[in-house]
């Protein structure tokens, strides 16, 4: 898989959840490590993507912060053509 196609299938597996999500648990369903996924939303944001949240501990003490993608559309969507 080409970095653009996993850039997209993280700004779609964001659109997906309803809810803010954990970092770890989306590295675990995109099949990356938590670094990566760091990196990868980093480079999203970056570009424009809308997403919210931070890496850190969670409450529960999982690995990493809550996640979203607060633009449903727009610069979000075509945020991961250009990678």
């Amino acid at each position: 898989m080409s970095r653009a196609e996993r850039l997209l299938d993280l700004i779609q597996t964001l659109r997906r959840h309803r809810t803010p999500v954990t970092g770890q648990a989306l590295a675990e369903e995109l099949g990356v490590s938590l670094r990566t996924l760091y990196r990868d939303i980093a480079t999203l944001q970056g570009q424009g993507a809308d997403i919210v949240g931070g890496a850190g501990r969670s409450a529960a003490g999982g690995g990493g912060g809550r996640y979203s993608c607060e633009g449903r559309g727009g610069a979000a969507g075509g945020a991961a053509g250009g990678a």
